[in-house]
């Protein structure tokens, strides 16, 4: 051989998938004494710094292999290879669960996403002693484990998602008073 040709059969790392926002060390075989390197062909969904590839779009991820002249060999360029790069699934934190009594009104949870496209949550009412009001309010409808949701919509580079939180609504204290004398 002249040169082993970068990136053919199973002389490389390159995964067959990945997902956005995900990156691997690009590694590769080459029969020669040139120096090596690795460029994308599509910018808009994979760049490469070093050999790291990272992923920052969906769709086909093109990547080519190249080693230079050396002293005892020519130049030459890999065949390009594809990957392919698909949404990411975001993960949605809840902070920590508010401590609402029955009969205390409103109480209001509050949630993070890892969604990079569209932080904007919505929230829903799964089960229990609650009620939707609006935004990420609700309000407590009796005591008990109420269960509430919040949802991410998919976008460009993520799936959708959600995550539910259970906050429990104690009892309320009854207020006793005496009548006149």
């Amino acid at each position: 051989y002249p040169g082993l040709i970068p990136f053919q059969g199973c002389r490389s790392n390159l995964p067959v998938s990945g997902a956005y926002g995900g990156s691997f060390t690009a590694t590769y075989t080459v029969l020669g004494d040139g120096t090596t390197s690795v460029t994308s062909s599509t910018a808009s969904v994979c760049t490469v710094s070093g050999n790291v590839v990272s992923y920052v779009g969906v769709g086909t991820c093109t990547l080519t292999a190249h080693v230079t002249a050396g002293t005892n060999y020519l130049a030459a360029d890999g065949t390009p290879q594809s990957v392919t790069i698909g949404k990411a699934t975001p993960v949605i934190t809840f902070g920590a669960a508010p401590t609402p009594t029955y009969l205390g009104g409103n109480f209001t949870v509050s949630a993070s996403t890892t969604n990079t496209d569209s932080g904007a949550l919505t929230y829903s009412y799964v089960s229990g002693p609650c009620a939707f009001v609006s935004g990420a309010m609700f309000s407590s409808t009796g005591a008990g484990a109420c269960v509430v949701q919040a949802n991410g919509a998919a976008t460009t580079n993520f799936n959708a998602a959600s995550q539910t939180q259970s906050v429990t609504i104690a009892k309320a204290t009854p207020v006793i008073t005496f009548g006149a004398a």
